[in-house]
């Protein structure tokens, strides 16, 4: 019965640290702290068009943290985006229907092809 309450502990703590990233394509800036929806990033950590060394491009991206592409709109990123630190059974979610109209839609300029998949990402609602 201990052991059960320690692994509540450390499932709710590594859940509480979460951090919930906003991005907007069409008006976030890559400066801001991204973690509202009045203060989005423009373009997704590890996209090499997020401007350098700003927040956008700079932050590290945890298992557990959420990325949040505003709903209703498309999302062009410059390739292949896998966050590392995610894992099986603890990903990097990025889901796309947490704020704005509708769902958000995730596209590649490299061959069209789409980018997300691996144990460590998981996709909603894009």
């Amino acid at each position: 019965m201990k052991l059960l309450s320690i692994l509540a502990f450390v499932i709710a703590a590594s859940v509480a640290n979460a951090t919930t990233y906003y991005i907007d394509y069409v008006s976030g800036n890559d400066a801001a702290n991204g973690t509202t929806t009045a203060t989005p990033w423009k373009h997704f950590p590890m996209d090499s068009r997020a401007a350098l060394n700003s927040v956008a491009d700079t932050t590290t991206i945890v298992a557990g943290d959420i990325l949040a592409p505003k709903g209703g709109v498309v999302y062009i990123t410059s390739g292949y985006m896998l966050f590392p630190n995610g894992a099986t059974g603890n990903p990097v979610i990025v889901d796309g229907g947490l704020w704005g109209t509708g769902k958000a839609e995730l596209t590649s300029n490299n061959n069209g092809l789409g980018m997300w998949t691996n144990g460590g990402t998981a996709l909603n609602n894009c």
